[in-house]
């Protein structure tokens, strides 16, 4: 739980910003996903948690989950080294679920670019959440 208090401490605001959306603090989000997961990891950068997320199986005979990550201003210093996580952490999720998907905050544009450049589907906006605040399903889907 040490690094998911590390990571809501140092979340992004943007991230923040998707928290929020859902009527939750950046504590409660990450708790609420963690428990949920089958699966969790952290992205450590000099010993320091940058990242964490996971996945949650909503099908194994479907081959489907739901994949999630909040992020610290230290992605900002390593951004590189962030994506090449990123490309390895989305070959492990798809050799597990190859439909996956996820939500971004619209508003998230970064998010929603990262996404696009690794190749996930994005969905045009929907409201979710007690704000009724515009999000887009993100996901990859079995070639």
């Amino acid at each position: 739980m040490y690094h998911a208090r590390c990571v809501a401490k140092g979340m992004r605001v943007n991230d923040r910003m998707e928290c929020a959306a859902l009527g939750l603090t950046p504590i409660e989000y990450i708790k609420l996903s963690m428990e949920r997961s089958h699966s969790n990891w952290t992205w450590l950068v000099d010993r320091e948690p940058a990242a964490i997320g996971g996945i949650e199986i909503t099908s194994m005979l479907g081959g489907a989950a739901v994949a999630w990550i909040f992020t610290t201003d230290i992605v900002d210093e390593h951004k590189l080294a962030f994506t090449r996580m990123t490309m390895r952490m989305k070959k492990a999720v798809t050799a597990i679920a190859p439909n996956f998907r996820g939500h971004i905050h619209a508003r998230h544009r970064e998010a929603l670019r990262w996404a696009q450049w690794m190749g996930l589907e994005i969905s045009p906006e929907f409201l979710i959440g007690p704000k009724a605040e515009p999000h887009c399903e993100v996901r990859a889907v079995e070639a």
